[in-house]
This record gives structure tokens, sequence and C-alpha cells, in this order.
């Protein structure tokens, strides 16, 4: 493995641990939940606890269609840079049973998340345990928009006697009647580091 190979494989290895930390501060277990049915608390919280239960359709289900375009978008840009520099093969490895760019660039926006994310714990299995393991507390949401509230959670976990609390924001953006989770901060950095590490144009 040449150097140029082996940075992209730390990059992406990163990249993926990345992820996953947020993975892991995001999931619920017995919350209670302070709005209605398909109030953004309502949302974050079956989307979340679909994720924890390994019902990955249900989860992708209640993203907002924005937050999938978007990650398309921003993933595709990468995989034409990383064909260009000859590293495409690192960048596929984030992606369960994709084993092309022309396969990746056929599938919908709800296919490339459900592979995107699926690929993310095939990659790291152990996240599935710490999943159950976590519990969390909804606090509630501050409304920054008519269209847009920001749910906050306290997570906990705990290992070896020691309790490890962690506190996460989910962004929900209305979506007819209901509303749809949108992408958080660390999938949008992480996307950033891809475009920077393999050169993407501006």
């Amino acid at each position: 493995m040449t150097f140029w190979q082996a940075s992209r494989t730390t990059v992406c290895t990163l990249v993926l641990a990345i992820f996953l930390l947020n993975l892991l501060q995001c999931q619920s277990n017995g919350v209670e939940v302070a709005d209605e049915d398909n109030g953004p608390e309502a949302i974050a919280l079956q989307a979340l606890t679909a994720l924890k239960e390994d019902r990955i359709p249900d989860y992708v289900d209640k993203m907002h269609p924005r937050a999938l375009e978007s990650l398309r978008s921003m993933m595709l840009d990468v995989v034409d840079a990383a064909e260009e520099a000859g590293g495409v093969d690192d960048f596929l490895r984030i992606f369960d049973n994709v084993n092309s760019a022309d396969h990746l660039r056929q599938l919908d926006e709800t296919e490339f998340f459900t592979a995107f994310l699926n690929g993310m714990l095939r990659i790291q299995p152990q996240i599935r345990d710490m999943l159950e393991a976590m519990e969390m507390e909804v606090l509630g949401h501050i409304r920054e928009k008519e269209d847009l509230v920001h749910v906050v959670y306290r997570g906990i976990i705990t290992q070896d006697d020691a309790n490890f609390t962690t506190m996460t924001v989910v962004s929900l953006k209305a979506d007819g009647d209901s509303w749809g989770m949108l992408l958080t901060s660390e999938i949008e950095n992480m996307a950033a580091m891809l475009r920077l590490e393999f050169e993407v144009p501006d």
C-alpha cells in the first residue's frame, strides 16, 4: 500500500469514527415524548428508536427529503473526485453492497442513505451493542423558526461502573404536516473532510 492509499484509508476510517460517535450520542431508550405524535420530539424518538432496534428503513423514512438529497449530492461530488484520483475503492468501502461508482450513482436518495448507514454499521459491528446500552432522556426542543426545531437529548453510557454523559441536538425541519430530521453537523463535517481530502472543487 502506498502512502497515498494509506492516507485515504485513514481518512475514511476517521470519517466512520466521527459518524458512529454521533450515532452513539443520538440513541433513545424509554424517553418521554412531550409533544404530539407527529411533532418533532416524537419523530426524532421514533427514528432513533428504529435505529436502536436495527430497523434501518424506518430510521431513513424519518429523514427530511432535503437531507437525503444533500447527502447524496455531497457524496457523489466526492466519488467523482475519488475516481479521478484513483482512490474510489477506499471511498466505496463506506457503503454497503455497492460494488462500483456507477452502481452508487444509480441509487436514489433513500437507497443511497440506507447503503451509507448500513455500511457504517457493517464496518463497526460493535456499535450495535453500544446502542443497546445507551439510555437517553429527551429534554425538550427549541424552535428556531416556524419550520425548524432543535430537539435536545441527554445520553448516558455506563461502563465499568462509570457513567458517561453527552448532550446532543437533533435538528428537524417541517415536512408537510410532519417533521423530518436534517443531517447532523458531524455528517456535514465528514463530507467536508472527504471533499478536502479528495480535492473536490467548491
